[in-house]
């Protein structure tokens, strides 16, 4: 079976992702987007290439969700899906993916 990780940046922005969502929200929303973010990955885990590639970061795809772009890349190791960032659509991607 194939899996994801998230980075520790990744998991930051996806506590950052949730925080928001239940303040601007509330809670029922905020479960709405961790649902489908997780069956996004989930999704992303089991056929690791749906992405787009970076047109400017080698071996960086991005993937979105929602309102927010999931950023991964591919290790080699028993195929995991590496997520990288999880960012709201709005913010410019290549000020944030150094």
């Amino acid at each position: 079976m194939a899996e994801y990780e998230l980075s520790k940046r990744a998991q930051r922005d996806l506590v950052k992702a949730l925080s928001t969502s239940v303040q601007d929200f509330g809670a029922k929303q905020a479960l709405r987007f961790s649902e489908k973010l997780h069956e996004d990955l989930s999704t992303l885990a089991e056929t690791p290439n749906p992405g787009t590639p970076h047109r400017k970061r080698r071996g960086l795809f991005w993937l979105p969700s929602g309102s927010y772009v999931v950023f991964y890349r591919l290790t080699h190791r028993v195929k995991i899906a590496v997520v990288t960032r999880i960012l709201h659509q709005s913010r410019l991607p290549s000020l944030h993916l150094l």
